[in-house]
């Protein structure tokens, strides 16, 4: 198995991230669930937080604080196939 790597992060709309791997595959990202699941993931109702979201040092995931975060394996095996993606940039 390869090592999976985020290259970007974009928060969508209704809870998504969009999701550029280090491979060049886009996923889609639904958030809400976890928001539903896990009461530390509650916070990212907080939009300015939510849209905050940034890739980890190194690609290994991605994170919004020091508490919030998640794994570039998650975002990888959970994640939808995002077929409307931007061009990725050079």
């Amino acid at each position: 198995m390869h090592t999976v790597k985020v290259s970007k992060v974009y928060p969508l709309n209704e809870m998504w991230l969009g999701v550029l791997f280090c491979s060049g595959e886009f996923k889609k990202y639904d958030v809400s669930e976890l928001i539903n699941e896990l009461p530390i993931f509650e916070n990212l109702k907080d939009i300015g937080l939510f849209k905050s979201v940034k890739v980890d040092c190194g690609g290994h995931g991605v994170c919004w604080n020091a508490d919030i975060d998640l794994s570039a394996t998650e975002l990888f095996e959970n994640g939808v196939e995002w077929n409307d993606a931007p061009l990725q940039e050079n």
